[in-house]
């Protein structure tokens, strides 16, 4: 497993293989081992639980970077973040029926950019 590679022994095998299942000790360990930063005290502000409506093992992290941006910067501070169900993908057949509904006979289609 993961936790056995990463981290120290103390924290692989504490007290939550006596207390939890096996399996899900060894799964919890793996998770926090996968966010601790070497030298470093571990930060579970940094967990999320999320809700996945397709079910399967994952060993390490499931990141969800759907509305990132590669030109974004890494640290933002004094910031608002907004986080919502809805594709922010620009698409073309969206806006060909928006512009047949309003009965726009110049719609014309250039680039993504507008």
């Amino acid at each position: 497993m993961i936790a056995r590679q990463l981290c120290p022994k103390d924290i692989s095998e504490d007290g939550t293989t006596s207390t939890l299942y096996e399996a899900l000790a060894d799964q919890l360990t793996d998770i926090v081992c996968c966010i601790r930063k070497p030298e470093e005290a571990i930060d579970l502000f940094m967990v999320e639980i999320m809700h996945m409506r397709h079910k399967f093992d994952v060993e390490g992290l499931v990141l969800d970077h759907g509305s990132r941006h590669p030109d974004m910067k890494r640290r933002a501070e004094n910031c608002f973040i907004l986080t919502c169900n809805v594709s922010l993908e620009y698409e073309k057949r969206i806006f060909l029926l928006k512009c047949r509904a309003e009965g726009g006979n110049g719609c014309s289609l250039k680039a993504s950019g507008r």
